[in-house]
C-alpha cells in the first residue's frame, strides 16, 4: 500500500510541475464558470431604451409618455430620462432629427424610436386621425414589448376620445347643453375608469420556481464547468502520462522493480482520480463565493462527484493503451470534451434540447452526472434521487476499468 501512495504522489508532483496544467486546472475553469454563470443569470431585468422625438410638446404628448412609463416601468425614454451619466448614450453635439434617431435604432444604440408629430395634441382634442411613426429593431413575429406597451397606452387614449364623442353626441341627442366643461368632465371620467378598470387580472408568480431554483445561472455553470474540465484534466493527464512513460521506457523499468503491478496501476489511478477531485473543489469553491446552494444532502453530492470522477478516470485508462503520441491524445481529449459537454448539458440545460438529443446525450457520463447535480442543486434532492445516475456511472466505471486494465501495457 505504501508503494501505491508513493507512485500516486510522484504522478501528482510531475503533473503540478507543469504550469500549463495549473492554468487548465485553475484559471480557465474559474473564468468560464463566472462567465457562463453571469450569462445564464442575466443580471435581472434590464431596461429597454426608446428614443422619443416630441415635435408637439403638448399636454397630450406629455400624458402619452407618462402613461407609457406607468404601463412599462422597464422602458428608458430618451432624451427625457437622460442623466449626467449619459444613460441614453447620446452625444451632446448629436442632432436629434428623425433621420439621426432612426440610424441610432439601426446601429443598436436604441431599441426603438417613437415620433410624436407636431399637431398631435390638437388632433387628439379634435378626435382627428393621427399616425405616430414608430421604428423598432424587434420584428412583429417575435414580439415587440415597446410596441405592446404603446398600443396599450393608445387604446386608453382612443377610449377616452371615443367616450368624449359618445357623451357629446348623447347630450346633443337629448337637446342638452354641450359645453367645454361638460366635454372635459366626460373625458376626465373616462380617464378615471381607464385608470381603475372594473375587471382586472391578478398575476401571481408561484414561489415554487424560486424555491426549486435558488441558484440562477451559477447552478448550471458550476457543475457544468466542473464536469467539463474534469474530462480535460483527468483524461489529458492520465493518457499523456501513461503514453509518455511507456514511450520513454519509464513503465517498463517500473515493471521490473520489486513493486506489484497492481500497486503501479492503482497508484496511477489514485493520482488521476485525485486531479479530478481537485478540479471539482476548485470550481465548487467558485460556487461558494457566488452563493450557489449545493442542496441539502452533502453525502449524495460527494457520492455523485466520486462516481463521475471515477468514470472519467476509467475512460482515460480504457483509451490510453490505444494512444500513440501526445498530439493524438490532445485531439481526442478536445473532441470528447467538446462533444460530451454539448450533448451532456455542461454548457446549457439538457432539458432545452429535443428528446432525441437528450437520449443521445445520455450515452455520455457527463449527462448522467448533470442529471444528478440538477436534482441536488435545483430540487433539493437526496441520495435516493441520484441513485440512478450514480448507478449508471459506477457500472460504466467497472466496464471501462475492466477494459483498461486488461489492455494495459508496460511496454
Amino acid at each position: 500500500m505504501r508503494n501505491l501512495w508513493t507512485i500516486a504522489l510522484g504522478e501528482l508532483q510531475v503533473y503540478l510541475a507543469d504550469r500549463g496544467n495549473l492554468f487548465g486546472l485553475v484559471v480557465m475553469p474559474v473564468i468560464l464558470t463566472l462567465f457562463l454563470g453571469g450569462v445564464f443569470s442575466g443580471g435581472g431585468q434590464g431596461q429597454i431604451q426608446v428614443d422619443v422625438l416630441d415635435q408637439d410638446n403638448s399636454p397630450q404628448a406629455e400624458q402619452l409618455l407618462a402613461n407609457l412609463r406607468r404601463i412599462n416601468p422597464s422602458l428608458r425614454i430618451c432624451p427625457q430620462d437622460q442623466t449626467d451619466e449619459n444613460i441614453c448614450n447620446l452625444d451632446e453635439t448629436e442632432s436629434l432629427d428623425e433621420a439621426a434617431l432612426v440610424e441610432r435604432v439601426r446601429d443598436g444604440a436604441s431599441d426603438a424610436l417613437l415620433v410624436i408629430p407636431a399637431g398631435f395634441g390638437a388632433d387628439v382634442a379634435a378626435a382627428s386621425a393621427v399616425n405616430l411613426p414608430y421604428y423598432s429593431r424587434s420584428s412583429m413575429a417575435t414580439g415587440d414589448p415597446v410596441l405592446q406597451s404603446l398600443q396599450a397606452v393608445l387604446q386608453q387614449m382612443n377610449g377616452t376620445v371615443v367616450a368624449r364623442r359618445v357623451g357629446t353626441g348623447l347630450a346633443e341627442a337629448l337637446d342638452a347643453e354641450v359645453s367645454d366643461a361638460y366635454t372635459q368632465a366626460v373625458a376626465e371620467q373616462a380617464n378615471v375608469l381607464w385608470a381603475n378598470p372594473p375587471v382586472t387580472v391578478q398575476y401571481v408568480q408561484t414561489e415554487a420556481n424560486e424555491a426549486q431554483n435558488p441558484n440562477g445561472g451559477f447552478g448550471q455553470s458550476v457543475p457544468g464547468m466542473a464536469t467539463f474540465f474534469v474530462v480535460f484534466s483527468v483524461m489529458g493527464a492520465a493518457m499523456i502520462g501513461l503514453v509518455k512513460q511507456r514511450n520513454e521506457g519509464t513503465l517498463p523499468r517500473m515493471a521490473v522493480m520489486p513493486v506489484r503491478r497492481a500497486e503501479i496501476i492503482g497508484g496511477k489511478i489514485l493520482a488521476y482520480f485525485t486531479i479530478g477531485i481537485v478540479q471539482f473543489v476548485i470550481v465548487f469553491l467558485v460556487g461558494v463565493v457566488v452563493g450557489v446552494n449545493f442542496g441539502q444532502d452533502i453525502v449524495a453530492l460527494l457520492v455523485l462527484i466520486v462516481s463521475y470522477t471515477l468514470c472519467i478516470t476509467a475512460l482515460a485508462f480504457a483509451l490510453a493503451p490505444h494512444m500513440r503520441n501526445e498530439n493524438q491524445i490532445n485531439a481526442l481529449t478536445t473532441l470528447l470534451g467538446m462533444v460530451m459537454a454539448a450533448l451532456g448539458g455542461a454548457w446549457w440545460p439538457l432539458s432545452i434540447a429535443p428528446p432525441f438529443m437528450q437520449a443521445i446525450g445520455h450515452l455520455t457520463p457527463l449527462a448522467w452526472a448533470m442529471d444528478g447535480f440538477r436534482q441536488l442543486f435545483f430540487f433539493n434532492g437526496g441520495l435516493t434521487d441520484v441513485l440512478l445516475p450514480v448507478g449508471v456511472l459506477l457500472a460504466a466505471t467497472v466496464v471501462l476499468f475492466g477494459l483498461g486494465i486488461r489492455t494495459f501495457r508496460f511496454n
